[in-house]
């Protein structure tokens, strides 16, 4: 969790709200506090992410690894990754990420892959999210629906998050401090 300065103004309740919310969302705190927001392009930008990290030397690769795993259990129950054309190539890299059989050498063109194919899922991903949940209503497919509904559930969730934490939290209830940020 990053460690935060009030102005002096906050109030202990202000203060309090801003420590708890940080728990449950920010990115630092260890994964069984937080609020469970991840879906198939979250991973996967958590994956770039932490392949950036460990290219600067903050983590070591077997972070790459638990985070594949983590990516393959996610991106296997996908009912709309499968349909998509790079999704065959986007198994293959993370499953080769997951059993540490990617040199470091090729991270930057894992990256460029990766990156690419979630560009693709933003222009997409979440109208094929809503398109299915409706499909799946008007269809009466009760086990598609809940599917799509935790998906969608959890794309809100994370856009809340990352919303609340980039206008009201940082910009009007707290400043990080700069000396302290990861």
């Amino acid at each position: 969790m990053r460690c935060i300065t009030f102005a002096s103004e906050r109030t202990n309740g202000e203060r309090s709200f801003t420590y708890l919310w940080t728990e449950l969302f920010d990115d630092f705190t260890i994964d069984i506090y937080r609020v469970k927001s991840m879906n198939s392009r979250t991973i996967l930008e958590e994956l770039f992410e932490v392949i950036c990290r460990v290219e600067e030397g903050t983590w070591d690769s077997s972070n790459i690894k638990l985070v594949s795993a983590e990516a393959i259990k996610l991106t296997e129950v996908d009912r709309i990754l499968k349909d998509t054309k790079f999704y065959s190539s986007m198994a293959h890299i993370i499953g080769a990420l997951a059993v540490n059989n990617t040199a470091e050498s090729e991270f930057t063109k894992v990256k460029i892959l990766l990156s690419s194919i979630i560009e693709k899922m933003k222009n997409t991903y979440y109208d094929n999210l809503v398109e299915g949940l409706v499909r799946e209503i008007e269809q009466e497919n009760y086990e598609n629906i809940q599917w799509y509904t935790n998906f969608w559930q959890q794309k809100l969730c994370k856009e809340a998050i990352h919303k609340f934490m980039s206008t009201i939290l940082v910009k009007d209830y707290m400043e990080f401090s700069p000396s302290l940020q990861v």
